[in-house]
């Protein structure tokens, strides 16, 4: 039995973002489909970690005044600690900060197999504006992490754009391609009665979520259009406008953050979802709503090119294209069933636990071919 650590900053319990949930999922197939030991390491967890079917443990890291501004490399003695502590075979890694870094550092002087696990889009990209004087703190998590990401020894992209930009950025090239993967629905789907268009994310800048309210208020007046907003209000500024808004206008709701199943029903009412970010990975949101015959009508975001290859999605020229095709797509619902109708079918395809079971299939085959210290 190898004992298999999952690494990230959090833990789908304290803050609930796509990677983190990509984790649990992972860690909770592994368990069930392996005689592995998991453990799921991260900065931040529950406060109840009874519940879960992995071990979950918490590398605490100094406190220091201005918190976040100092960046994820002051982290870096305490997770060090921690992996010498756990002595993990394998080490799954995602998301870009100083962490890639240390763990990687600890994974080849512990002859341990390092997998770092693209997570975004950006986790490829140039910083702009990080130098050692601009802002050392980012300056130093950003030569942290290109070692790790220049170390790993296997990297998992969720794209193939993924892994074409990061053969320009980094000159590494992907050992596996992983499209995230979720569990089929067990709700009932029922979509409502009025055309009901839904945006589901985190509340800060760069998922735009003022683009979403500004939608609402171009729609007005076209048709029974319903527009309704959830996610966890991480920008109080951002948050406090879209309340205000919902306040004053009759078509916009604002829900707050929702559990994942509160989410999965409203999908399974909604006839479109709509994605304003300025830029992604491979969003959990639109997997969900695939799974539940909703296609995704998104300004930036069409990962691979697979909305307009498989006709599950609109990727609109900007944003007035999207208000005119959300007003049309309201005016003429048979063509957006059928559109969720080939979504689901790709999403079931595409999407699936099948998927992890390929990440878990090359662990195995790597455990039995390296010959790290087994517990």
């Amino acid at each position: 039995m190898a004992r298999i650590c999952i690494l990230l900053p959090l833990h789908w319990g304290a803050a609930r973002g796509g990677a983190e949930y990509q984790a649990h999922l992972l860690a909770e197939h592994i368990v069930r489909s392996t005689g592995h030991e998991v453990v799921y390491l991260a900065r931040n967890i529950p406060v109840d970690t009874s519940g879960y079917t992995y071990r979950i443990v918490r590398f605490a890291g100094p406190v220091l005044p201005g918190g976040q501004r100092w960046g994820k490399w002051v982290d870096s003695r305490a997770l060090y600690t921690a992996l010498k502590d756990i002595r993990p075979d394998v080490i799954i890694h995602m998301v870009a900060t100083a962490y890639t870094g240390v763990a990687a550092l600890y994974a080849r002087r512990h002859n341990t197999i390092f997998y770092w696990y693209l997570a975004s889009d950006m986790d490829i990209e140039p910083v702009p504006n990080v130098g050692v004087r601009r802002s050392p703190a980012r300056f130093l998590d950003r030569m942290i992490f290109r070692y790790g990401a220049r170390s790993a020894r296997y990297i998992i992209a969720q794209t193939a754009t993924q892994n074409t930009r990061m053969q320009e950025t980094l000159h590494r090239s992907a050992t596996l391609l992983v499209g995230n993967f979720l569990p089929p629905p067990t709700e009932a789907i029922r979509k409502a009665v009025p055309f009901t268009v839904v945006w589901i994310a985190n509340l800060k800048k760069l998922k735009r979520p003022d683009l979403f309210v500004e939608l609402a208020k171009r729609c007005a007046g076209h048709g029974d259009i319903q527009f309704r907003m959830a996610g966890r209000p991480a920008d109080k500024d951002l948050a406090e406008q879209v309340r205000h808004a919902a306040a004053s206008l009759d078509n916009l709701t604002y829900l707050e953050e929702l559990t994942i199943e509160e989410v999965e029903q409203e999908l399974s009412s909604a006839h479109v979802l709509v994605n304003t970010s300025d830029y992604e990975g491979f969003p959990n949101t639109f997997i969900q709503a695939w799974l539940r015959a909703v296609p995704v009508f998104s300004i930036h975001v069409d990962p691979d090119g697979v909305m307009a290859n498989h006709g599950i999605g609109v990727k609109a020229e900007g944003f007035e294209a999207l208000v005119q095709g959300i007003t049309s797509a309201s005016g003429d619902r048979s063509a957006v069933a059928a559109m969720g109708d080939r979504a689901r079918a790709y999403g079931l395809a595409h999407h699936s636990l099948a998927n992890a079971d390929r990440l878990i299939e090359h662990i195995e085959s790597t455990l039995k071919s390296a010959t790290p210290q087994l517990t």
